[in-house]
């Protein structure tokens, strides 16, 4: 009532709105869910390529987590190296030349 009242909105203009705002949310609800599951799916996929490549291989896990902190800006500037700092490239990557030292 109030916005009818001081401004020029219809009772439709209004139910209109706050019907494109719900549908504007449930999109926005819709493309963070998506986010979310492609970086965990992302995630366990690095994850599972260390279990697979380093340490079912023997390979020296501390020397793969020092190895992480010089790939990018990113990973240089992280307190704690994380997979999360590097493309699934770059871990490729630095697997192969641990593997050929």
């Amino acid at each position: 009532m109030v916005k009818t009242t001081l401004t020029e909105a219809t009772p439709q203009d209004i139910k209109h709105k706050d019907g494109s705002d719900f549908e504007s949310s449930l999109k926005m609800a819709a493309a963070k869910k998506r986010w979310v599951i492609d970086y965990q799916a992302e995630r366990e996929k690095k994850a599972e390529y260390v279990r697979q490549q380093v340490i079912a291989q023997g390979l020296d896990v501390t020397e793969l987590t020092r190895k992480l902190q010089t790939v990018n800006e990113a990973a240089k500037n992280a307190i704690i190296p994380s997979l999360d700092d590097v493309s699934m490239t770059e871990l490729t990557n630095l697997v192969d030349e641990m593997q050929h030292e």
